[in-house]
């Protein structure tokens, strides 16, 4: 039994009286159920700890912000791969629903995944969506799990469109674990419910790993469990290969989140800390062949 759970440790963080190393080691050790190697980490995860402390760019916090990072993309590569962006406001209240199409998303800039999409004919409850989004729109993942570029990143909350492949699981997610501009692994994850500002909270029905060769691998990280299936390659592989390493070059990790319908191409995020401050892998030595992969002494 711990003398001390997250909840004390992340408010000792919180109120300053630990710092960052501190905090990575404690949660660290709650999670991993062994204390971090500072001067020698081997493992996927524990060299993320170690890039949370040590790899710190500007650029990273404009990446993390989601409406910056699509002027980002856009420079980068395209427009063409952006999620069309309807309205921006600097507080949920401030949402105009009269400028809104039928169908659209809802997504707070500052934090990674939740989406709140309204794809039905019905008029939208104004009322229950701020109430919802406002749960999101307060989270801090700086002061949750020390990922620093999100610190200074200014709140907003956006509306763009919804893009759908009709398909009965859901439009799947490809996200390209990226190694200094390699992608070498693509996790695959199917949503039936993206509503993640929903009191009816779910989580994707199945997740896949393929390698750049579109092979598929034995192991998994994080949520949800394994698909018993396998995934077909989507079209233009080879372009969403060449998206990924441009969007990651010169960056020792991250993951390139990515969609595919029927051909076109849209960037979704880049994410540099997968599952927060600690992802598990099932069978756990992935976590040691991964590491091997991030090379940190760059």
């Amino acid at each position: 039994m711990h003398l001390i759970d997250e909840g004390r440790v992340r408010r000792l963080y919180n109120w300053n009286l630990i710092n960052d190393k501190i905090f990575l080691s404690l949660m660290f050790r709650m999670k991993a159920g062994r204390w971090i190697n500072w001067k020698n980490p081997m493992t996927f995860n524990e060299k993320l700890k170690w890039l949370i402390l040590y790899d710190r760019k500007k650029e990273y916090t404009t990446i993390v912000d989601k409406i910056k990072f699509k002027e980002w993309v856009a420079k980068k590569i395209s427009n063409e791969f952006i999620i069309p962006t309807i309205g921006i406001w600097d507080r949920v209240e401030d949402i105009d629903f009269s400028t809104l199409p039928e169908k659209f998303v809802l997504k707070a800039n500052h934090i990674s995944g939740g989406s709140y999409i309204h794809r039905t004919s019905q008029k939208p409850d104004r009322d229950h969506i701020i109430k919802i989004t406002k749960q999101e729109f307060n989270q801090n993942y700086f002061k949750r799990n020390g990922e620093w570029p999100y610190k200074k990143v200014k709140r907003k909350i956006f509306a763009e469109e919804y893009i759908t492949d009709h398909s009965e699981k859901g439009m799947p997610d490809y996200k390209f674990y990226c190694f200094n501009g390699d992608p070498r692994y693509i996790q695959i994850n199917s949503f039936r419910d993206h509503y993640y500002f929903n009191e009816e909270k779910k989580i994707s029905d199945y997740q896949l790993f393929y390698n750049d060769k579109w092979e598929l691998q034995e192991f998994i990280q994080g949520y949800p469990g394994k698909g018993d299936f396998e995934s077909p390659k989507p079209k233009n592989f080879e372009k969403m290969i060449e998206i990924a390493r441009i969007l990651s070059e010169r960056i020792p990790f991250v993951r390139v989140d990515q969609y595919n319908i029927d051909g076109k191409i849209y960037v979704g995020e880049l994410t540099f800390y997968p599952y927060g401050i600690f992802g598990k892998f099932d069978p756990p030595e992935w976590d040691l062949k991964l590491g091997k992969l991030l090379d940190i002494r760059k």
